[in-house]
């Protein structure tokens, strides 16, 4: 997946949905490699981790995880308590794993993540969509605005501007 670094750094310094500081163990560790301690920060569907100063201020991020295609999960056999992983459909057997400070934070860590994901999102939307349709008998995408945003879309992507140019 290709990225601008200079906007997705800019995407890690804005405000975060989620963010604190979580122990961080990256894939192909070894099952006794010390867990360093990050400052993480969800930012719509990228968590992105940093290096912490001695006074406990979050530095430049040292890298991001895209939250596509990916399963979050607790590890209750995990060599710690409080730990989830992230993996990826293509290569599940390597983890990236995250230790909370207890089970409370656990929980909102692992369904914050769950919830940014555009895959997500457009499962929402379906299921919004189709109670509406169910309620209204209208399908609310096919609505005069919807449509008209299409067009100012369309017509903005024909002039070179980006699609959310509107």
């Amino acid at each position: 997946m290709r990225f601008n670094e200079k906007e997705l750094s800019m995407l890690a310094y804005l405000p975060a949905q989620v963010e604190g500081r979580l122990q961080y163990k990256s894939p192909g560790s070894k099952i006794r490699e010390v867990y360093r301690e990050r400052w993480c920060k969800l930012q719509k569907n990228f968590l992105f981790y940093c290096k912490i100063s001695d006074n406990g201020e979050c530095l430049e991020p040292i890298g991001a995880l895209v939250l596509e295609r990916c399963r979050i999960q607790h590890e209750p056999r995990a060599d710690r308590p409080f730990v989830f992983s992230i993996s990826y459909q293509d290569d599940g057997d390597r983890k990236h794993y995250f230790v909370c400070s207890s089970d409370k934070d656990c929980q909102q860590w692992v369904i914050a993540l769950r919830k940014a994901s555009f895959e997500n999102l457009k499962t929402t939307i379906a299921v919004l969509q189709a109670k509406i349709l169910r309620k209204t008998g209208k399908d609310p995408m096919e609505s005069e605005a919807i449509q008209n945003l299409e067009k100012n879309q369309l017509i903005a992507a024909k002039r070179g501007k980006p699609k959310w140019y509107t």
